[in-house]
């Protein structure tokens, strides 16, 4: 623990310090950016810079073309013209340069900035670990009974965070899930409705079966993912309902695929009840889905009062030892 805990206005200046640094970061970022986009401009006009050389110097040369031209008096319209380009792009290189030299001195002001505002972080960060330590070993003062209440309440709410958000998890692979079973059941419809109409031979059945075998195995997936949400949203006190039991545990709704008594026409009716089911059950998940993340943003709302509650006492138990 630090010798002597800081009073609230030397705090209170190193948050305001710290505060800026997104800001600051931000702006070095831009500044790199744009320095690197000056240097490559200044290559660019060095290049052009030595092709306007190379364009006078081909005029002071001794040819016979430069001969004629010098006749017939259009050799100092052109000399002069292409000197006049080249002062343009030392002019231009000029100015680059001069860009690339107040983009520099800028970055280097931006960054001892951002020294400056770390420093005050890493005090703050150092300032408030001292004042919880001090403030938690307290027995007897006003602030700390509440300070314990808030921290207690903040372990809470981060919990149910990491609670919500690992459902989310499990709610969004069992939509995945679903998404892939409903791409095997609309294949294996596709092949039913061609056996009933067309009467298929073993080369349809096969693909049609191949696509409801996978479908069982997703089914089966599925339904561990379900109960695995189910026990995941009692954590958090959410429910999923009735909604979902036709894949619970024990059921088997595609137990058909292995009973050949079934006609081709009862196989597709089913195949289209469990598109239905399936549709369904992924309806639910996103709603499901929605739910959490409302009550994720809630949560964090409230550990975002509390932390600032928090704050707040650690400032008063500041300002009180400074007193």
């Amino acid at each position: 623990m630090a010798d002597k805990i800081p009073d609230s206005d030397a705090l209170m200046a190193w948050k305001a310090d710290k505060d800026r640094l997104p800001i600051l970061q931000r702006r070095a970022s831009q500044l790199r950016k744009k320095l690197q986009d000056a240097e490559s401009k200044i290559k660019d006009q060095e290049t052009v810079l030595a092709g306007e050389q190379a364009d006078v110097d081909r005029l002071a040369g001794k040819s016979l073309g430069n001969y004629i031209l010098s006749l017939s008096r259009k050799m100092d319209a052109r000399r002069q013209k292409e000197e006049a380009e080249l002062v343009a792009a030392r002019h231009r290189l000029d100015e680059l340069k001069e860009e690339q030299r107040y983009l520099q001195q800028a970055l280097l002001e931006q960054q001892e900035q951002i020294m400056g505002a770390s420093q005050a972080e890493h005090a703050w960060n150092q300032a408030l670990v001292d004042l919880k330590s001090s403030l938690r070993a307290e027995t007897a003062h006003t602030l700390a009974d509440r300070y314990r209440e808030r921290e207690s309440a903040l372990t809470q709410i981060n919990g149910q965070v990491g609670e919500i958000e690992q459902a989310r998890t499990v709610a969004r692979r069992a939509q995945a899930t679903a998404d892939a079973m409903l791409e095997r059941l609309r294949s294996a419809e596709g092949w039913s409705s061609y056996d009933v109409w067309f009467k298929g031979g073993i080369v349809t059945h096969m693909a049609k079966y191949n696509h409801l075998d996978a479908a069982s195995d997703l089914m089966s997936h599925l339904s561990a993912q379900l109960r695995d949400l189910r026990s995941e949203l009692a954590d958090i006190r959410m429910d999923l309902g009735d909604s979902l039991n036709t894949y619970t545990s024990g059921t088997r709704a595609l137990d058909y695929f292995f009973d050949n008594i079934f006609t081709d026409l009862s196989v597709r009716d089913r195949v289209r009840e469990d598109l239905d089911t399936v549709q369904r059950i992924k309806g639910k998940l996103h709603q499901v889905e929605r739910e959490l993340d409302q009550k994720r943003s809630q949560a964090k709302a409230q550990a975002v009062v509390l932390q600032h509650q928090l704050q707040e006492l650690l400032l008063q138990y500041a300002d009180a030892k400074g007193n």
